[in-house]
């Protein structure tokens, strides 16, 4: 390995430099590929395969990936064990790490990948995306004990400032979603499995109650939670409160004080709903057009990617109905967002979908 790696060094501008890296590649390829050599010597010339010919080291890495349906008996047993050295390996790409552990779930061998998964998804060498998408594997089990190692995994990732606002709570979206299944970013097909309410909950929860996270994003968790079946009435209640500290600190713009003032006032009832209320009602008397902006004229919503697939065929269908009922008179916006919101729960569609309605009327 040595000498292979004393050859690939030799300068380009070297008149023997193309035959000096036939020779250590050869060299490379006798060591990887010889499985009479142990383990650890294998790994150790891939590792340096990689460092000085990235394309053919990387190479060899998928050969060796595509290499189990080959083997059988003992030699495939020990190859296997090979693939789990090299996802533990911080010397190996988190990229390639991940794509092998993938490889090993897609293949079948669920007996090795989720342990596999479970030390990917709290190594901190790996990256942050392939750290979560490994979190979606172990999710993707629906065991007691894979499902804690993600949501604990995912809420280091979600509790955390080094990482930006909106990517954490895309984190969080991603777990909502409908009958099709959980996306991953590895595999083109969905994994089938069903929605897990408890298990976004506890996302939410910490998500909703870091109180340095943007306050924008907090409206849209604490909403989202509002509508969970699995939590407390209490726990709504407190939730509904910070909502409405929100909506009347006046050191926040008056739009965001309107958005949580509004989130409370549709889905609580009530006190609750009736101070959320007053506070919108005196944002219109100070001269602020609660509903100015947002489904329409959605400057500042980051969702607004989502209101013309989310929410769009919902309100043609209330406009249709609405015309004919209120013939007569000209509603106000209170009935207008009362029936909107009745008509998206009254749909027969996935969490994911309702969810993003909600979130574009905001």
């Amino acid at each position: 390995m040595s000498e292979a790696e004393k050859l690939s060094a030799t300068s380009k501008n070297d008149s023997n430099y193309n035959k000096n890296l036939n020779a250590s590649i050869s060299i490379y390829n006798r060591i990887c590929l010889n499985t009479d050599v142990n383990n650890e010597i294998r790994l150790k010339a891939l590792i340096s395969y990689i460092k000085h010919i990235p394309i053919e080291g990387l190479d060899m890495l998928t050969r060796w990936r595509d290499m189990t349906r080959y083997l059988q008996g003992n030699a495939k047993d020990k190859h296997y064990e090979l693939l789990k050295m090299i996802i533990k390996s911080h010397e190996i790409s988190s990229h390639e790490r991940i794509t092998t552990a993938v490889m090993l779930y897609n293949v079948g061998r669920i007996d090795i990948c989720f342990d596999l998964f479970e030390y990917l998804s709290t190594d901190f060498t790996v990256l942050v995306n392939h750290r979560v998408d490994a979190c979606r594997f172990l999710f993707a089990t629906e065991t007691e004990n894979y499902m804690a190692i993600a949501q604990e995994a995912l809420l280091e990732i979600i509790d955390t400032s080094q990482y930006p606002v909106e990517y954490r709570y895309k984190i969080i979206a991603s777990f909502i979603f409908g009958k099709k299944g959980i996306s991953t970013l590895m595999n083109f097909e969905k994994i089938q499995v069903p929605y897990n309410e408890e298990f976004v909950c506890g996302l939410q929860t910490v998500f909703f109650y870091n109180e340095e996270n943007n306050v924008r994003y907090r409206i849209l968790s604490g909403q989202h939670l509002l509508q969970m079946d699995c939590v407390e009435e209490d726990d709504k209640e407190s939730i509904a409160n910070i909502l409405l500290d929100i909506a009347n600190n006046e050191t926040f713009e008056e739009n965001i004080r309107a958005d949580a003032a509004d989130t409370v006032m549709r889905i609580c009832s009530g006190k609750l709903r009736k101070r959320a209320r007053t506070i919108i009602q005196h944002l219109g008397n100070s001269g602020f057009v609660t509903r100015g902006v947002n489904v329409y004229n959605d400057s500042q919503n980051v969702h607004n990617a989502g209101i013309s697939e989310s929410t769009t065929e919902y309100l043609i269908n209330f406009i249709e109905e609405f015309v004919n009922k209120y013939e007569d008179e000209i509603p106000t916006f209170d009935i207008i967002h009362s029936q909107v919101v009745n008509l998206i729960k009254s749909q027969d569609t996935t969490p994911e979908q309702k969810h993003k309605c909600y979130k574009s009327l905001n």
